[in-house]
């Protein structure tokens, strides 16, 4: 059987191929009967350029350009030798669409993972297995296993078979652990592939690095909670002052009053 080798975004003939992941795919998938089959395809994606809903409206594009595909055999002839009948062709048709999933998923330059309508984990692209430094069978474990935080598995679970059983989309950020033994935290997505009848297909995850995000965040949080610290201690020393000190903003308006002031006018500090 013939076989042709090119990237996604251009033809046998190696012009380019334009237009959103999902219109790349019918493309290639349209070539596939001239050409006897596909044997690569592989998607590139500038995440960083991206926002996450981008992402995951071009993976889910991607996911429905190539879902008819695994529930039907592409309709392209898969040698020029007559066949006793249709079956070994859809069967062929199937296997060759489920590489080519593999292969687009393995070409997103972000932690994807493949799983199926029941959630079992069916493929992962080749970053998740560097990221975790794990084979594919290990991580098909990873309920059982040490790639969630502890503090984390118990909600990641349960939020994924509540989505498995709605339908839902599936949102949550965690920490997982890598090949270096180091906790990092992860925004993973959920979302289903779906075919005609509704039926979902496939489940397909995408998991973005935000460590970088929630470091700053828990930075800022304590830096505040060091303000505002300050600001009690300030206020405890201010008000322990005999002397009356009355705080005025640059526009003229009060602002403050230590508790000498409130004790010898009778206000309060809500008044």
């Amino acid at each position: 059987m013939a076989r042709a080798s090119f990237d996604a975004q251009r033809g046998p003939d190696g012009s380019l191929l334009i237009g959103s992941p999902s219109e790349v795919v019918h493309k290639i998938l349209r070539h596939s009967e001239a050409l006897g089959g596909v044997s690569r395809i592989s998607f590139r994606m500038n995440v960083a350029s991206l926002s996450r809903i981008k992402i995951m409206r071009a993976i889910d594009a991607i996911g429905a350009a190539v879902a008819p595909a695994l529930h039907a055999a592409i309709p392209a002839s898969t040698t020029r030798e007559s066949r006793p009948s249709g079956v070994g062709m859809a069967e062929n048709g199937a296997v060759q669409n489920e590489l080519t999933l593999r292969q687009i998923v393995d070409g997103i330059s972000a932690l994807v993972a493949v799983l199926t309508p029941d959630g079992a984990v069916e493929t992962v692209n080749g970053r998740v297995l560097d990221y975790f430094g794990k084979t594919l069978e290990e991580m098909r474990e990873w309920s059982s296993s040490d790639a969630v935080h502890p503090d984390d598995l118990s909600g990641v679970i349960a939020l994924w078979a509540r989505s498995i059983e709605s339908g839902q989309p599936y949102d949550i950020e965690l920490r997982q652990r890598g090949a270096d033994g180091v906790y990092r935290w992860f925004h993973a997505q959920g979302l289903p592939v779906r075919d005609a009848e509704h039926r979902i297909l496939r489940w397909l995850v995408l998991q973005t690095d935000v460590d970088e995000r929630k470091r700053n965040e828990a930075a800022l949080t304590s830096a505040f909670e060091e303000i505002a610290k300050s600001e009690a201690e300030l206020r405890t020393i201010i008000d322990a002052i005999p002397q009356l000190i009355v705080a005025i903003g640059v526009d003229g308006h009060f602002l403050s009053a230590n508790q000498a002031v409130l004790d010898y006018t009778g206000l309060t500090k809500e008044k």
